[in-house]
């Protein structure tokens, strides 16, 4: 299990439940520790152009990069709090088969649909780039 804060952006809250089979990774820019996470901090890959809200989004996707020991990895919010045992998922996505799991979005249900609202939202730097990744 993860989660990924930079910038100062979200609280990361300690787990609500914890299954003693996982663990619990917090990868952030803050050497701030929080009961129940393992801290990796990553403040060395801020230097440059990147800002928080990229780096948070890379470590998202690109996590389990280079990580070993572990079947799956799974992304939680930062401001989600797990309340008790997600295994019956993971055994679940695991009789799937499928590379990658993940929940529909309450209330877009494409990716067209996605796009069009992250530009309304001011929250692409390259929308010719997004347009034509959209079109592919």
């Amino acid at each position: 299990m993860y989660t990924s804060v930079f910038g100062g952006f979200e609280k990361v809250w300690p787990p609500a439940w914890t299954d003693p089979n996982h663990e619990y990774f917090v990868v952030t820019d803050s050497a701030t520790t929080v009961n129940g996470w393992s801290l990796r901090v990553r403040n060395q890959e801020l230097a440059g152009s990147e800002n928080p809200r990229l780096a948070n989004r890379r470590e998202k996707m690109l996590f389990q990069e280079g990580l070993s020991g572990f079947d799956f990895s799974i992304y939680l919010d930062a401001n989600v709090r797990m309340a008790s045992s997600i295994q019956p998922l993971v055994d679940f996505f695991a009789e799937s088969g499928a590379d990658i799991g993940l929940y529909p979005h309450y209330a877009r249900h494409s990716v067209e649909a996605e796009v069009n609202a992250c530009l309304a939202r001011a929250k692409v730097t390259d929308q010719p780039q997004l347009r034509a990744e959209l079109d592919f």
